[in-house]
């Protein structure tokens, strides 16, 4: 997941700054994300898939 999420968000070329204003999250929740030391919420991962125009499995997947 900490992959795919930091890879989804170059590919539009945001900063991490950018992707937590467009999830409505904390920064420092993606940068947890990112290193795979957070523990989020169902919540959490819709709103950042969702800014991503992405789904849930999507973020999770082994891609």
């Amino acid at each position: 997941m900490a992959r795919n999420i930091r890879r989804m968000r170059q590919e539009k070329s945001w900063s991490q700054h950018d992707l937590a204003g467009e999830a409505g999250v904390r920064q420092a929740l993606i940068s947890s994300l990112e290193v795979a030391t957070a523990n989020p919420t169902l919540e959490s991962l819709e709103k950042v898939a969702g800014a991503l125009n992405v789904s849930v499995a999507d973020l999770l997947s082994g891609e």
